[in-house]
């Protein structure tokens, strides 16, 4: 069956980042596939956020949804969405902020207050880092939101008979569960999470991030079953199971686009406009190659 719109879901690297729709993936892979492209992705913004926002425009959008294509550029599983009133005293008294806070934000010296470039949200992170720590620290308790998230939309999404496709934008969010002896966990869990880091050390071996054992609570998503179910055959990658940020930075010889500076030239840290139309390339093959649900 036919479809009319993509819905393209994620952070900067999907909304185009300083060089705007231009220099987002989406832009080229609607017309390519014939569809009406549908831009929702907002920068900064984590999967929780990705999928709040994917559900409420599908819930709200129901006729629309069932002539759509939903592709999301998930982000990095640190970031956890957060709304609050600011402490601080701004010139918008009664804004509420959207921010994301990660498990990174609680270093020791992350901020330097008495900078005065610094963003006023981070400010305001800084500033109640006692209170915010137990809520937005845990590596693990963040991946798990991650889980949470891509499970959802897969669900709404295959409930619904509304095709779909996934790849990570930023980091590795595949989990990697390591099985320990029970009675070596204090939750009675016995697996250990760890989270492949972006980047390979420079003898291009791999290093991981340890997010530590499961937790009670998180058993029911850290498994390796479900794990496999999230990352199957609607989860794309471009090589070895990189992000795509992953992938220009391991690979950088294959990310010059023949242009000095390679892809990210001139949107920095980002895709530019030469750089999404290369991404595009590789999503529209993801999608012809992806079994459809109907």
């Amino acid at each position: 069956m036919s479809k009319k719109y993509l819905i393209a879901c994620g952070d900067s690297f999907t909304e185009g980042h300083i060089q705007g729709k231009d220099a987002s993936w989406a832009t080229y892979v609607g017309p390519k596939l014939g569809l009406e492209t549908i831009n929702i992705a907002c920068g900064g913004m984590g999967n929780d956020w990705i999928c709040n926002t994917t559900l409420t425009w599908l819930m709200k959008n129901k006729e629309k949804a069932k002539d759509s294509v939903v592709m999301i550029g998930w982000s990095e599983f640190g970031r956890q969405h957060c709304m609050f009133q600011p402490v601080i005293e701004t010139e918008f008294p009664n804004t509420r902020w959207n921010v994301t806070i990660s498990p990174w934000d609680f270093a020791p010296n992350f901020v330097d207050l008495d900078d005065p470039q610094i963003p006023q949200a981070l400010r305001e992170i800084e500033i109640n880092k006692k209170a915010l720590q137990p809520w937005f620290g845990s590596l693990s308790d963040a991946l798990y939101k991650t889980y949470r998230s891509i499970l959802f939309v897969k669900e709404y999404c295959e409930s619904n008979n509304i095709p779909y496709l996934f790849f990570d934008m930023i980091d590795n969010q595949k989990a990697i569960l390591t099985p320990i002896p029970n009675g070596d966990n204090p939750s009675g869990q016995n697996y250990n999470i760890q989270v492949r880091n972006r980047c390979k050390e420079e003898n291009g071996e791999w290093t991981y991030v340890d997010c530590g054992p499961v937790r009670d609570g998180q058993s029911d998503l850290f498994t390796p079953e479900l794990t496999e179910y999230l990352w199957g055959n609607h989860y794309h990658s471009i090589r070895d199971g990189n992000s795509v940020l992953g992938f220009l930075e391991n690979y950088p010889n294959e990310a010059l686009g023949g242009q000095e500076g390679g892809y990210m030239k001139g949107n920095p840290g980002h895709l530019n406009i030469e750089g999404a139309k290369w991404l595009s390339e590789y999503i529209v093959k993801w999608y012809k190659s992806t079994p459809k649900l109907i």
